[in-house]
């Protein structure tokens, strides 16, 4: 199944997806500290019941929104679980841990040519590997404490990750993916590009929200120039279809096939009327 791009209706996920997490941002910046436990677990059934209605009454058949939703969740319970640990802040190792993520993410945004080779070959790969290096990342940060997030910092994780995320689906994943099926029901592909955002401290989050926005940049001028060489090498094949089967103007004339018999029997009427003509003269004299 192919989407239109050029079709506004096309969008209509996207900005549904940002209305509701802008409301579910919005309810977070309520709770203060030392009350995000019990709001948590209200969200998480709200946010619950919003994924059921949406997949079951409002069909997306370009990607799974809530997935989005429910990422920007996680991360911020698992912020707020860091918070309550003794352990002190980030090492030399988690920097290195983190940086370590953020270049892997962005190398997965961009798809060099022998990267994309590999997961065309093992196409589980594809799956596994960016799920693998955002688990192992998160998991390295569970037992090091991190300082309290105010919500316009929250906000700005949030939005950023779903901005991105969208960008990313709409620029590189439509046109990447041969049919919609996996894009809408396996929400790792942008997912596990974009979560550096959502967990890392927030001086690298900015610089890895700048480092996205111009690998997706790259990107959407590197699917730009191919499909203009494809519709260039297009017309010119088709130039040379032209020049090599010229059609003549007698293909669109009619044929008119001559019968010599019409002939000789249109001359025979002819001279039988002229010789009953000659006999009519003759008897009138």
């Amino acid at each position: 199944m192919q989407i239109d791009l050029t079709l506004a209706v096309n969008y209509v996920p996207a900005a549904l997806c940002l209305v509701r997490l802008m409301g579910y941002l919005s309810l977070m910046g309520v709770f203060h500290s030392g009350e995000e436990i019990g709001g948590f677990t209200i969200l998480g059934l709200l946010l619950w019941m919003d994924r059921v209605i949406f997949r079951v009454y409002v069909k997306n058949i370009i990607f799974d929104s809530s997935a989005i939703i429910l990422a920007v969740y996680a991360s911020n319970v698992f912020l707020t679980l860091r918070t309550y640990n003794t352990k002190p802040h980030m090492s030399f190792l988690g920097a290195v841990v983190n940086f370590g993520w953020m270049l892997s993410a962005v190398c997965m945004i961009l798809e060099p040519v022998h990267l994309r080779r590999v997961f065309e070959k093992r196409a589980r790969l594809y799956h596994v590997v960016p799920a693998f290096i955002t688990a192992l990342a998160i998991g390295a940060q569970i037992q090091v404490h991190a300082a309290h997030e105010e919500s316009g910092l929250r906000f700005f994780r949030g939005m950023s990750f779903a901005l991105l995320s969208l960008v990313w689906i709409y620029v590189v994943g439509i046109h990447q993916s041969q049919s919609l099926e996996p894009l809408r029901e396996n929400s790792s592909h942008f997912i596990a590009r974009f979560s550096p955002v959502l967990y890392v401290p927030h001086a690298l989050a900015f610089l890895f929200a700048g480092l996205a926005s111009i690998a997706l940049a790259y990107q959407y001028y590197q699917l730009f120039m191919s499909d203009r060489l494809a519709q260039q090498e297009g017309d010119v094949e088709m130039g040379h279809v032209a020049q090599e089967q010229p059609v003549s103007r007698a293909e669109y004339m009619p044929v008119i096939q001559e019968d010599p018999q019409e002939y000789e029997e249109i001359f025979r009427l002819a001279k039988q009327s002229r010789s009953a003509e000659a006999a009519q003269n003759n008897k009138a004299l």
